[in-house]
């Protein structure tokens, strides 16, 4: 980030990160943060349903033991 005021050639000035305040317009960075929020929730929901694939494999790997143990 630091490279963008150290390099002015070579790099352009921020936009949305900008110190003092963004000068993306408005309705982009509401898109952005959309998406973002949007990609997210997506993110959560996925890692949710992998924990829940796993805790029904461990737990259905742990009720077929318990049958072969019975006979």
């Amino acid at each position: 980030h630091m490279s963008v005021y150290l390099f002015r050639t070579l790099h352009p000035m921020p936009i949305v990160l900008k110190p003092d305040r963004p000068s993306l317009p408005r309705e982009m960075l509401v898109t952005l943060l959309f998406s973002f929020l949007a990609f997210f929730v997506a993110y959560l929901a996925l890692v949710r349903a992998r924990y829940r694939y796993a805790e029904d494999r461990d737990r259905l790997a742990t009720a077929d033991a318990e049958g072969w143990q019975r006979g």
